[in-house]
C-alpha cells in the first residue's frame, strides 16, 4: 500500500483526488505541511503532495526545509499541465515530495499517483 500525505491549499480536495486515483492501493491523509513532511522524513508516509497557487511556494516550502530540495519537485506551475515523463523521471531520481497548483489538483494528483503505482509493480 502506498502511503501518501497531502498538505497545502485545498488539501481535502487533494486528498480526495489521491484516493480516487489510487483506490484501495493508496492510503491518504491530509495534514499540515510540517506534519506531512515529517511523516515522510520519519518513514511514516512514502510520499508528500502539496498544492498552492504557484505550485512551488507554500506547496513545497516546508517539505524542502525538512526533506531537502533534492527530494522535492514542482510538477505544475500556473497554466501548466502535468507531464508524465517528467513525473516518472523525478520518481526515478528519488523525489518524494511533489508540488502542484490548486487549479490542476485532479489531473496532477492522478498522474503522480498512477506513476507511483506503476513504479511499485
Amino acid at each position: 500500500m502506498l502511503r501518501v500525505v497531502v498538505a497545502g491549499l485545498n488539501k481535502d480536495k487533494l486528498a480526495k483526488a489521491v484516493a480516487a486515483a489510487g483506490g484501495d492501493q493508496v492510503s491518504v491523509q491530509a495534514l499540515s505541511d510540517i506534519e506531512a513532511a515529517l511523516q515522510v522524513k520519519n518513514g511514516q508516509a512514502d510520499y508528500y503532495l502539496g498544492a498552492c497557487n504557484t505550485g512551488g511556494g507554500a506547496a513545497l516550502s516546508m517539505a524542502i526545509g525538512i526533506l531537502t530540495l533534492g527530494k522535492c519537485a514542482t510538477i505544475t506551475k500556473n497554466g501548466e499541465r502535468p507531464n508524465q515523463a517528467v513525473i516518472q523521471r523525478h520518481i526515478q531520481d528519488g523525489v518524494v515530495a511533489f508540488g502542484m497548483t490548486v487549479d490542476s489538483i485532479e489531473e496532477t494528483a492522478r498522474c503522480i499517483v498512477h506513476a507511483l503505482l506503476e513504479r511499485q509493480e
